[in-house]
């Protein structure tokens, strides 16, 4: 939970997304993981997060969202997830 209060005077939940990670190996085989994920946090940080799950250090980890390499900087907001959409949201996971 954030810090952040709402008008209520009650602690206000940070917004997430359900993500699910399809992690592509080089050898070809493919996994699929599932995480509730905060739309603040740096996509380096998630990478640095998951790196254990996935195997992989973070600097070996490509992230693509919509066939668009989602750049460390950025956020999970900035490429328009925003934890909403009905639809499935995955990330494709190259390593």
């Amino acid at each position: 939970m954030s810090d952040n209060k709402n008008s209520g005077g009650g602690l206000e939940a940070e917004p997430f997304a359900h993500i699910t990670f399809r992690l592509e190996r080089e050898h070809g085989t493919q996994t699929l993981h599932e995480a509730d994920c905060p739309l603040s946090v740096a996509i380096g940080g998630l990478k640095s997060d998951l790196t254990t799950l996935f195997g992989s250090p973070a600097q070996n980890q490509r992230w693509y969202y919509n066939t668009t390499l989602m750049g460390d900087d950025r956020t999970l907001l900035s490429f328009g997830i925003d934890g909403r959409s009905r639809r499935n949201q995955q990330i494709i996971v190259k390593v």
